[in-house]
This record gives structure tokens, sequence and C-alpha cells, in this order.
């Protein structure tokens, strides 16, 4: 996951979930917790 901050002072999170044999998945979402739950179901769905 990577902070992101703009040059207005707006901070936005991109999250990039990577794992063999599946394409690389990328977002962008303005609060952390919706980028860590994001993240932690992104994975879940790639591993099954």
């Amino acid at each position: 996951m990577q902070k992101r901050e703009l040059q207005n002072g707006e901070v936005s999170y991109r999250v990039q979930v990577r794992l063999k044999g599946h394409p690389i998945k990328r977002t962008i979402f303005k609060r952390l917790t919706d980028a860590e739950k994001r993240a932690q179901s992104t994975e879940a769905a790639m591993r099954e």
C-alpha cells in the first residue's frame, strides 16, 4: 500500500495486489480503512 499526497494537500492510498499466476490489481482510495479492506478481500479472492 502506498500513501500519496497531492499538491493540494489531499491524501490517497494506492493498493497493489500481486500474486504469482494472477494479473496485478491496482486501486486508489481516499480512506486508509477502505484500502486495507480491499487489499485483504482481493488477496483472499485471488488465493481461492
